[in-house]
């Protein structure tokens, strides 16, 4: 079964990230002001993400960090915790669980399977204090055979991410390395 949700995951997203700026950016109202110029750099706590999709998220939200002014950390301590949790959400009207053929684990010929794939960012200061939330998502309509092309899938998640970051201010203190 755990293969079987697995594998319809890797079909499902692969399929549907065709070209850049298909990933919705929500910028969520909470926590108040952010302190500029408080932070210079942060740690990433990934969840529930699928293996084959963690990479892609995790590099492509630090270089949007780093694109405001952040630099990454491996290790704590950090200035700035981000929890990037993957959940999904399914369509009222999907195609029914039978139309998946369960024997070969795999999404059976003529048969899709509808969600809808978020991405959720929290952001917490060292106190640690959420001080800033948002998400991106995108609604997966994936049928037979069809595959992530991961280039525009990269590409995709990037713009994405700097849509949702855009409430959140630069550090303007940045010198970067010469």
């Amino acid at each position: 079964m755990i293969r079987l949700l697995l594998l319809a995951t890797v079909l499902v997203l692969s399929g549907c990230i065709s070209s850049p700026g298909t990933i919705s950016a929500v910028q969520e109202e909470c926590c108040g002001d952010v302190p500029t110029n408080t932070y210079q750099n942060f740690l990433i706590d990934a969840q529930h993400i699928p293996a084959f999709l963690g990479p892609i998220i995790v590099s492509n939200f630090s270089v949007a960090m780093a694109q405001k002014g952040y630099q990454p950390e491996s290790a704590a301590p950090s200035d700035l915790t981000i929890v990037l949790r993957f959940s999904k959400e399914h369509d009222a009207i999907m195609i029914e669980e039978q139309s998946k053929d369960t024997f070969s684990e795999s999404i059976g010929p003529g048969a899709n399977v509808s969600f809808m794939a978020i991405i959720s960012i929290e952001i917490f200061d060292n106190s640690p204090n959420l001080i800033w939330k948002g998400r991106v998502e995108r609604f997966h309509d994936v049928g037979h055979g069809e595959y992530m092309h991961t280039g525009n899938a990269s590409i995709a998640f990037y713009d994405a991410f700097l849509r949702a970051l855009e409430s959140f201010p630069d550090n303007d203190n940045f010198i970067p390395a010469q």
